[in-house]
Parts: structure tokens; sequence; C-alpha cells
């Protein structure tokens, strides 16, 4: 491990008060910091955490919370989870526990683990408010990260290492926390002095030891061999994340403007694409997709997406399902669409008007607005029609004037460039078994009203 130089107590103490009020400082030029909690799992890292944390909220007068998330997958987790609690009750800080199932327990185990860890987390900071969750990551922490992205063949992200602070709503399932990483400049052995000085109780996962699982065989068995070739490697490492948070800066950087250059308002241009070089065009694709948080694919992945997308042709109906998101091609244009906005509409919904400016239907996740105009449907039959929604049926026709012919609904949405993502998600409107309405395309001509001394409603169709 790092060779790190000893250091005392106020150092440290330094070290992390710097360190959080610049996360906070960050975070509160928006809104006012309100509450912090630590990830508290009664180890010699928490703990060092657990001390810092509670001295400085103490005199900041901010309040602070710990939470214990158990795994049960050991037999001791209840003894920890007793232990951090009476750890808690002495340095007066609020302690809640939560358990949580770990379905997969082959190698795979550590993520899933990890995984479940943190949304248990995140829901407590939501119950409780909190807007900053604390974690021990120290220096030691962060070159194991490091040198497995590497071996994994990671990019510069990956290379990059933990930031001091970042959200993770994927992660956390919760959009405005933030993760605060105060000690990740601190070796594991100055944490260790601190721990010692002050006499904190610990406990010891045995698990930390059992090198079947890939990051503890990586820090037991390989870095203190790194260690005694290249002293305080860690810290160097710490300056290589550095460079490559800086070169991300820059390659964002130019991926934002031939973003801008390579849009219009209705989406990304797949010949302004075409016109880059492969290396813009993949650094333009990466940037596009974690602009919309999107968990970025394998090379391998990323480079069939980008040949299907930008390669097919024209009147290809391109769909590729990634994570919870589609990836799509139509009038020359990319789009990315979250699935979960996508329409959950089955069978039918009927619906009756009782003069509402609007009716929401979440199901098409979208609403109806009634609006009085000039070229819509009669307001009183309107108030005795019985409407309703059904999925879209083939063979369907429209009419959307009577000097016009009647013309498939596939024709009317080709005429109006409405992507065949879309139409999916429209409201289809019946009355009385006769096609009335179609989202984004209107009225059939069969029922707009032709007095001009009748009130008149016209149909609107708003997606979320």
């Amino acid at each position: 491990m790092s060779s790190a130089r000893s250091c005392d107590a106020h150092e440290i103490e330094a070290v992390f008060r710097a360190s959080l009020e610049s996360c906070i400082q960050t975070l509160t030029a928006t809104s006012p910091l309100g509450r912090l909690a630590i990830a508290y799992s009664g180890g010699l890292d928490s703990s060092v955490l657990l001390s810092l944390a509670q001295r400085y909220c103490v005199q900041a007068q901010i309040p602070l919370f710990a939470y214990y998330i158990n795994h049960g997958l050991s037999e001791h987790a209840s003894d920890w989870q007793a232990h951090c609690a009476r750890q808690c009750t002495l340095f007066n800080v609020p302690f809640k526990s939560r358990s949580v199932q770990v379905q997969n327990q082959g190698q795979g185990i550590e993520s899933e683990a990890r995984q479940q860890r943190y949304r248990a987390l995140g829901a407590l900071c939501q119950e409780d408010q909190v807007q900053i969750l604390l974690t021990a990551h120290h220096s030691d922490d962060q070159a194991e990260t490091m040198l497995m992205q590497l071996f994994r063949g990671t990019g510069l992200r990956g290379l990059a290492g933990m930031d001091q602070m970042n959200v993770a709503p994927d992660l956390l399932l919760a959009p405005s926390l933030a993760i605060a990483r105060p000690l990740l400049t601190c070796s594991k052995a100055q944490l260790h002095d601190y721990a010692h000085a002050h006499q904190l109780e610990c406990v010891h996962d045995e698990s930390n030891t059992d090198t079947h699982f890939t990051r503890n065989a990586l820090r037991l068995n390989v870095m203190p061999e790194i260690a005694r070739i290249f002293p305080e490697f860690s810290e160097r490492l710490q300056r290589t994340a550095a460079h490559m948070r800086s070169s991300i800066r820059l390659l964002d950087e130019l991926a934002a403007q031939d973003l801008r250059d390579c849009s219009d308002q209705e989406g990304v241009l797949v010949q302004a694409v075409l016109e880059l070089n492969q290396d813009r065009r993949q650094n333009l694709f990466r940037y596009w997709l974690l602009s919309h948080r999107v968990k970025l694919p394998s090379v391998s992945k990323l480079d069939e997406m980008c040949q299907q997308l930008l390669h097919a042709r024209d009147d290809a109906r391109i769909q590729i399902r990634h994570e919870h998101f589609l990836l799509s091609r139509y009038d020359g244009r990319l789009a990315l669409i979250e699935l979960r906005k996508c329409s959950e509409h089955h069978g039918e919904i009927h619906l009756r008007w009782q003069g509402e400016e609007s009716l929401p239907l979440p199901q098409l996740k979208g609403r109806l607005l009634f609006v009085r105009g000039s070229q819509g449907i009669a307001e009183d039959t309107l108030l005795e029609a019985n409407l309703v929604v059904r999925q879209r049926v083939p063979g369907a026709r429209l009419r959307l004037a009577a000097n016009r012919p009647s013309r498939d609904l596939k024709s009317h949405f080709q005429s109006a460039r409405i992507p065949f993502w879309q139409r999916e998600k429209l409201p289809y409107i019946y009355v009385d078994e006769r096609l009335f309405f179609v989202g984004l395309l209107g009225i059939d001509a069969a029922f707009i009203n032709t007095s001009p001394d009748t009130p008149t409603i016209e149909l609107r169709w708003v997606p979320d």
C-alpha cells in the first residue's frame, strides 16, 4: 500500500474541513445547505469519518445523520449494526439502519451489494431531506479504483477515478442528492493514525481479506508490490486522475461544440455527424448519451450503435435498446427516447368531457386540451359523446378537411413528419366506433361543426 507520511490529527481535520467546505460551497451556490449524512459501516475508515463529521457539524451547527446498511452477508452483520448504533449514541448522532437483499452470491456479489447499498442510502437521505451524503473513500481506494479500471481496459473517464463530489441519480435513485468524499486525498495510513490517536472503536469485516474478490486480491496481493517498487504511488495516481479529468473537460467542450453544430431544433443531424472524423464522431456520441444521463455501453457496443444509426438506409426503421433508453433514427436525425416515459396504454380508456380545459391521460404520458375555436366539434355534441381511447388500429383512415380525401394514418404521419416511435404514444379517440381524433393530427372532418352560431371546441394533444 502507499507509504504516505504520517500526519497529526489536526492536519487531517484541516484537510477534511477544507474538502467538505469546498463541496458545500459548490452545492450551496444555488440553494442553502440543510443536512448531511454519512455512510457508516463501523469499519476504520467510516469510524474516522463519523468522528470528523460530528466535530465539524457541531461547530457549524449542521444536522448530521449516520446510516448503516445491513447486507446480511456476514453472520456478524447484526453485531456490527448494534456497534454502529452504540457509537452514534456516544457521538450524539441520529442513527438509522436498513436491511437489503443481495441476490447474486457469485463473483458479481460486490457489484450487487454496492447497488443495493447505495439505493438504500439514497432512500434514507430522501426520508431525512439530506442534501450531501459523505463516504469514507481515501487515496488508497482511489488507487484501487483506477487500477481496476486500467486492467479492464477503460477509457479516460474510468481512469479519472472518483470525484471529490458528484451526483449519481441512477445509483442513488435520488436526483438532487450529492455524494462527497472529503477524505479522498488522505491515505489509509493517515486514517489509521487518526483512529489510534482518538482511540476509535472499529469493527473488522472478515470479507475484506477474501482474495476471491477481485478488489481484495488487488489490494492485498498487487498493490503492496507496486508500493515496494513505486513508493507513494497512490499520491502519483491522484495527479494522473487530475490530468485525466482535465482531458475529459477539454473533450467535453469539443463535443458540446460539435453537438451544437450538428443539431437543429428537431434533433441530431446524421449527415452533419458523418462529416466529422471518427474520433470526434465517437466523442460526440458519448457526450450526447452522457448529457442525457445514459450509462455508456462498452466500446464494441458503442461502435455497433454508431454504425447502425449513422449508416442505415434513410427509410430504415432503426431501434436500439440500451438500459432504459431507445436510440432511433428518423428523417435524417437521431433521437434518444426514455422508455420510462413511453406509453403504458393497453386496451381502452373511456372518457366523458364535462367542460374541463384539459383531461390528463397518464397512460399515454400526456393530456388533452379543449380550446374554444373555429375548427372543431360542436360543444353540445362533445358533451354528449362517449369518447373511447384505443390503441392504433391497422388500416384506420382519417380525413382532416371536407375538401380532402381520407388517407391512411401512416401517410398522415409521414406528411406531418411524426416519428414512428411517437405514433404508439398518441391517443386514437373513437366516437360511436368511428375514428374521431388522433393526437398531433386532428379531428376527422365528419365531426367538424359547420354551423357558425354553435360554440365549437378544438382538441389538442400535449405530450408530457
